[in-house]
C-alpha cells in the first residue's frame, strides 16, 4: 500500500508539471537595456541580435526592443507616435496591419509572418521617449498566439523608459 501511495503521488506529481505547464516554476524577472526595461519571466534569456538594441527568447516567445534615436533622421523627432507606426508597418511591407490604440494607450499593430516554413504572430508595441522612437515586438508560433496573448499583453504593459514621454501609466 505505501508504494501504491508513492507512485501514485509520483504521478500526480508528473500530471500537475505537464498539464500546469510549470507555470509555478516562473518568476518575474527584469530586463534593462539602452534606456528600456521590461519584465518578462525568468524563462527569458538575453542573446545577441545584430539588428535589435535587445532580444529576449524563452521556449514559446521573443522579445525585441529596437531603439530609433532621433538622430538617425533629420526632423524624426518631430514625427508624431502614429506616423513612426505607420511608417514601421509600410517600410515591412505589412499592408495588412493597421496602426492601433489599446484601453492602456498603447499604440500597436499585429502580423503574421513566415519564417523557414513557419508561420509565426507578432504583437508589436511603438513607443516615443524624448531622444528615440522604440519598437518592442512579441513573437510566437501563430499556432500559439492567441494562448500566449494575455501573457504578452501582461508583459507590454511592464514596459518602462528613462526619459519617458508617450508611455501610458498603466497597472500590471
Amino acid at each position: 500500500m505505501r508504494i501504491l501511495r508513492k507512485v501514485f503521488a509520483i504521478l500526480f506529481a508528473l500530471a500537475v508539471f505537464a498539464f500546469g505547464g510549470c507555470a509555478f516554476l516562473q518568476q518575474p524577472k527584469t530586463f534593462s537595456k539602452a534606456g528600456a526595461s521590461i519584465t518578462l519571466t525568468n524563462f527569458f534569456v538575453e542573446k545577441e541580435y545584430v539588428t535589435m538594441t535587445a532580444y529576449y527568447e524563452s521556449p514559446q516567445m521573443i522579445v525585441t526592443l529596437l531603439r530609433e534615436d532621433f538622430t538617425m533622421l533629420d526632423g524624426l523627432e518631430d514625427w508624431t507616435l502614429e506616423e513612426y507606426t505607420q511608417t514601421t508597418i509600410d517600410v515591412n511591407k505589412l499592408p495588412s496591419s493597421k496602426v492601433a490604440f489599446s484601453e492602456d494607450g498603447y499604440t500597436y499593430f499585429e502580423y503574421t509572418k513566415e519564417v523557414s516554413g513557419n508561420n509565426y504572430s507578432y504583437f508589436a508595441t511603438c513607443h516615443k521617449t524624448d531622444n528615440a522612437f522604440w519598437l518592442i515586438q512579441f513573437g510566437t508560433l501563430s499556432k500559439n498566439y492567441d494562448k500566449l496573448s494575455k501573457t504578452i499583453l501582461k508583459y507590454a504593459k511592464t514596459i518602462t523608459f528613462d526619459g519617458v514621454q508617450n508611455t501610458p501609466n498603466v497597472n500590471v
